[in-house]
């Protein structure tokens, strides 16, 4: 079972907008495949696009981390055809607390998610956007990481702190396999301080940065204020085409699961040129 998660540092990137879209058009490649979203932010905006807005009753994830219920109990279907939901809710930011003294509490999602293996042929995490013990059980859960990234210095202190994240779940949580996949540019603007992060991130990711970029658009909340995909509420808006662009690279040309080598690329050295 390929598990596929949505993680920054910083809210308000779109986090939620690409791993949902992602999501849709995994299932809708997989035909008879079925594919499983998990809700791992407490705002919920994942459960609340995937149920048409509706609040989901209980159970749902906060009770299948602190043990209360069997996953399966609180999995039900989306209203996307081959899309099953693990919903979140608002209770999910008390579970940081609550977890924080019990025995295997890096490892409550990952359980979890290996008892419907079976069911499943991809799992979608949409992560919360702060370092909490939620954003660890969703590293020690998952294998594949997409990682937004807007153009600003505070995403890019927050790329190097989830780096440093990453290495420590490796090493000390047994999860050798993890691996950042791709980099999303998004937010963009057509402006020079844009093009210049752009181009240094470029060159230090070299191809784990995706080629399609996703444009600062005013759709993306407002579709979300619908519980609705931008694509759905706006199809032919410039962020709405970035997305699918960036879909279609996510799951046919640069497709998650594929090992990339995650450390900067180095811009080789010049010789100089000998007098004569």
């Amino acid at each position: 079972m390929k598990t596929l998660a949505f993680v920054s540092m910083k809210g308000g990137v779109g986090k939620t907008t690409l791993a949902v879209s992602t999501a849709i058009a995994l299932a809708r490649q997989a035909r008879r495949k079925k594919l499983l979203v998990v809700d791992c932010d407490p705002q919920s905006n994942a459960t609340l696009t995937l149920l048409s807005g509706i609040a989901p009753a209980d159970p749902t994830l906060s009770q299948v981390l602190m043990a209360d219920c069997d996953a399966l109990e609180a999995i039900r279907p989306s209203r996307y055809p081959g899309v099953d939901l693990l919903p979140a809710d608002p209770s999910l930011a008390n579970c940081t607390l609550l977890l924080a003294d019990q025995m295997g509490r890096e490892n409550r999602l990952r359980s979890a998610l290996e008892s419907v293996a079976g069911r499943y042929d991809t799992v979608v995490i949409d992560a919360p956007p702060t370092m909490s013990l939620l954003n660890t059980n969703v590293l020690v859960a998952a294998r594949d990481l997409i990682i937004p990234c807007a153009p600003d210095v505070y995403s890019a202190v927050g790329l190097g702190r989830l780096h440093e994240t990453v290495d420590l779940v490796k090493r000390h949580l047994s999860r050798p396999e993890l691996q950042i996949v791709a980099l999303v540019l998004v937010r963009m603007q057509g402006h020079k301080a844009h093009a210049d992060f752009e181009r240094e991130l470029r060159a230090h990711y070299g191809e784990l940065v995706c080629k399609a970029t996703i444009p600062d658009s005013v759709k993306v909340p407002l579709a979300i204020a619908q519980h609705l995909t931008v694509g759905e509420y706006a199809p032919a808006s410039p962020a709405a085409v970035a997305i699918d662009r960036l879909v279609k690279e996510l799951t046919r040309g640069a497709k998650p699961g594929v090992a990339r080598d995650t450390r900067p690329h180095r811009r080789p050295a010049r010789r100089k040129r000998r007098a004569g």
